[in-house]
């Protein structure tokens, strides 16, 4: 199957880095190898694009290529590698087993179960399918203009994936290896930190059993992508204490214009560590050390480019509307208005039965009125969310992982307590460092609802000195969370809405796509309308999705028949309308926006209302 040749190419380039960097860590080669494999991953897709040639005969000559070079120069470097046993006690055997446990139930679930997650119908997954149709990264017309300005990485690697494979059975495998990535490389960090290998295994299960991290290691979303390359990151800047080898700074580079490239909350999160790394720099080697500072950010640069010309080209911007920015934005940057968004992106955590949330919901509206701001002024909270403590959701959106950040934030009082049994005062700088991460993305981002997912890479960053706590606390102390912890994540596996797996109707006993559709008012308007058009012979449609309802199910649809199609968003009304657009006659026109019973194209066309299904209406020339 061509998809597998991506991941050949990553083993082959990971066995001649082990070769070349036989005194770094096993783990350090690990990320070291990603980075590559991020980077040529990035390469193919912008160098094929251009030619609309991102394609499979296109990317299984890429990537059957890199395999052969990268396979035979490993072959030709291949040296017999040393394995150390490692001596593990009975509570490090149990922390092993439930993290493999956890890595293969959601393996099994991600390659089973249809992506169904809210925003990768909207434009996650809906982009790919385009760049796909299109045989390009280019920007395209679109109604959901989301599908062109945010960050491609995670969605790139989707694409990759989907065309080599022909399906989107892999689509969810890039969050579910991220999450092996930063279990990885936070054992990494941890060790970096002073851990000795109990600390380490323990931070590694504290990052699998994240219950925000086990629901985002099943979809099609990038937040997990975004943690991982932030985990590179700053494993990297901190292996630079013990290692002075010049790939360190330049594999710095692009893992930092990776996760720049998957998520724009990268931002935030990496520029206390490379601000931390730039001043150390300086301090130690001075004017000598301006060219790595310049390697690392022309790296980054180089690698977002291509995503930024063509934003600026549309929206006159890198990074994409002006007005969507300011959507994002607080209004103000004000002592106040950070307070106001430590205290409610903390209170996401907070929810519990209702009768505690009354209380707190009711404390957190007399510390707002002593700071004479209303709890959803508008200058810091996204239009149409309100603040409200409730009962926890099992839910990728919302899951608020509060034991976790109960162990971190207690865990780490604890620590600079007794930071002499430590031996190194290193896990206090870095622990500043992610929280001023926290900090800077209360400044500048309103508050939402969704913000919980968010998070994540701050949580993953925390296991690092979580894991220390295993290196001065009594062994059945560490038991107890272990157990505690490892409890949590059944309840995680069995109320999980979108990806059931014990419920009457499951994702081993619905169809594949019943469970791509979970909102059940929109499944058989969906499957009932692209029924329809089939049965008419209708494969070029146009779509009208002027509200961003879904989009992906109606293409997996189309895509289940096996027979050539085309979908193309009409009568778009923003700055993609202009973009030029091959030829299309739409035979039909699926409006998930009810137009009367004609619908008029721009060119003059008119179409009659045939078939309808709230949500969903069908027009037919």
């Amino acid at each position: 199957m061509p998809a597998i040749l991506p991941f050949l190419t990553f083993i082959a380039i990971l066995f001649i880095l082990r070769q070349r960097f036989k005194s770094f860590d096993l783990r350090l080669v690990i990320l070291l190898a990603a980075a590559c494999w991020g980077v040529l991953l990035v390469a193919l897709t912008e160098i094929l694009s251009p030619f609309h040639l991102f394609n499979c005969p296109a990317l299984i000559i890429a990537w059957g290529l890199a395999t052969v070079v990268t396979g035979v120069w490993a072959l030709i470097k291949w040296q017999k590698i040393r394995f150390i046993p490692i001596h593990l006690q009975k509570l490090q055997w149990f922390q092993l087993v439930c993290i493999l446990g956890i890595a293969a139930l959601t393996g099994v679930i991600a390659v089973i179960a249809a992506p169904n997650n809210w925003d990768s119908m909207v434009y996650h997954f809906s982009r790919v399918v385009h760049w796909i149709q299109n045989g390009s990264v280019n920007h395209y017309p679109t109604s959901v203009l989301r599908q062109l300005y945010n960050p491609v990485f995670a969605e790139y690697e989707i694409a990759h994936l989907q065309i080599l494979s022909g399906g989107d059975y892999l689509a969810q495998i890039p969050q579910w290896l991220s999450m092996l990535g930063c279990v990885i490389g936070i054992s990494l960090i941890t060790k970096r930190l002073g851990g000795n290998t109990q600390a380490q295994i323990f931070s590694a299960f504290f990052t699998a059993t994240i219950p925000m991290g086990i629901l985002q290691a099943t979809t099609t979303q990038n937040d997990y992508v975004t943690a991982f390359w932030l985990v590179c990151l700053v494993a990297l800047i901190l292996e630079t204490d013990h290692h002075s080898e010049r790939i360190l700074p330049v594999a710095m580079g692009v893992c930092l214009g990776l996760a720049v490239l998957t998520k724009m909350s990268a931002y935030m999160y990496a520029l206390p560590f490379i601000l931390y790394y730039g001043i150390r720099g300086l301090k130690r080697y001075r004017l000598r050390f301006l060219p790595v500072v310049l390697v690392i950010g022309l790296l980054a640069l180089a690698i977002n480019m291509p995503l930024f010309s063509r934003n600026y080209a549309l929206f006159h911007s890198p990074f994409g509307p002006a007005e969507e920015m300011s959507r994002h934005q607080n209004e103000v940057y004000s002592l106040k208005g950070t307070t106001a968004n430590v205290i409610r992106n903390a209170g996401l955590y907070a929810g519990s039965i209702e009768p505690i949330n009354n209380v707190l919901n009711n404390a957190v509206e007399r510390i707002f009125a002593g700071m004479n701001l209303d709890v959803n002024d508008p200058r810091f909270t996204m239009s149409d969310h309100v603040f409200k403590i409730t009962t926890p959701q099992f839910h990728e959106d919302t899951m608020g992982s509060s034991l976790h950040l109960v162990i971190a934030l207690v865990s780490l009082i604890i620590l600079i307590i007794q930071r002499k049994k430590i031996g190194s005062n290193t896990f206090i700088s870095y622990s500043i460092l992610v929280l001023l991460g926290f900090l800077i993305f209360c400044v500048l981002l309103r508050w939402q609802t969704w913000h919980v997912r968010l998070h994540l890479p701050l949580l993953v960053l925390c296991g690092a000195w979580v894991g220390l706590l295993a290196q001065i606390s009594k062994k059945w102390v560490i038991w107890a969370l272990s157990l505690l912890m490892a409890l949590m994540v059944l309840p995680v596996f069995y109320f999980n809405p979108n990806k059931p797996l014990v419920a009457d109707y499951n994702i081993f006993n619905l169809p594949r796509r019943e469970v791509m559709i979970m909102r059940k008012s929109l499944v058989v308007p969906y499957i009932e309308s692209v029924n329809y058009l089939i049965e008419e012979d209708c494969y070029q449609t146009g779509l009208y999705i002027p509200n961003q309802e879904w989009e992906y199910p109606f293409w997996s649809l189309y895509a289940d028949t096996g027979k050539p199609f085309r979908l193309e968003h009409v009568n778009v009304d923003n700055m993609s309308a202009n973009i030029p657009l091959e030829p299309f006659s739409p035979c039909a026109i699926i409006a998930t926006q009810s137009t009367g019973e004609q619908f008029q194209l721009e060119n003059g066309a008119v179409y009659n209302l045939s078939w309808s299904m709230d949500p969903v209406y069908v027009y037919t020339k």
